[in-house]
């Protein structure tokens, strides 16, 4: 029998970094109640929160973080390049204006939100996180919504000097979308996978596929 997961459970990354189980996710939460939600989520125990570019609050969950007087290092902080910033320079300057927006020195995980641009596009993102992760401006790095060919293509791309590791693929799981194909990709190469569960708005489940 699995071992009961809790707010406080965490599982190791490829990166040598702990990510929470559970998270509070703010999607299409308006950017004018972000920060009283996340604030509330931090205090009944959730230590991850999950932000992007695209959803325009960043900057109310770092509020919330400054706001609940827990040190940095307890709360881990994610957020996603979108679609309009695929290309090494894009995501370099999404990158820097995402840690200006949010008010934060580093984020503890970054992810590329959908693969979008091509192939020149996507590599190039990737290359643009190794650098960021490097520099000490994320602690890990990985993908959303990849396919199996596009994370084939990455692996080539890393296993061929362009560096780094996935250390997290998010992917919406529920009854009506099945994934089990990427779960075994993921599974055979020690990938744990990020699952949003739609029907808990605002919640997301970090598992091992």
């Amino acid at each position: 029998m699995a071992p009961k997961q809790t707010l406080q459970s965490k599982y190791k990354l490829l990166s040598g970094h702990e990510i929470p189980v559970l998270g509070y996710g703010v999607y299409m939460i308006p950017p004018s109640s972000t920060e009283k939600v996340t604030l509330e989520a931090l205090k009944v125990g959730f230590r991850h929160v999950d932000s992007a570019i695209m959803y325009r609050n960043e900057k109310a969950c770092g509020r919330a973080i400054q706001s609940s007087g827990l040190d940095r290092s307890e709360v881990f902080l994610t957020t996603k390049i979108p679609p309009e910033s695929m290309g090494y320079e894009d995501t370099k300057r999404a990158l820097e204006s995402s840690l200006r927006t949010a008010g934060q020195e580093y984020f503890d995980l970054i992810l590329i939100h959908a693969p979008y641009g091509g192939k020149e596009a996507r590599l190039g993102s990737w290359r643009a996180l190794v650098e960021a992760q490097k520099a000490g401006k994320t602690r890990s790095i990985g993908v959303s919504n990849y396919g199996i060919h596009h994370l084939e293509e990455l692996e080539e791309y890393i296993q061929n000097g362009g560096g780094g590791e996935i250390s997290v693929g998010q992917y919406e799981l529920h009854p009506w979308l099945d994934h089990s194909d990427i779960a075994e990709w993921c599974q055979s190469r020690g990938l744990w996978s990020k699952r949003i569960l739609r029907w808990h708005m605002g919640r997301d489940f970090a598992s091992r596929c």
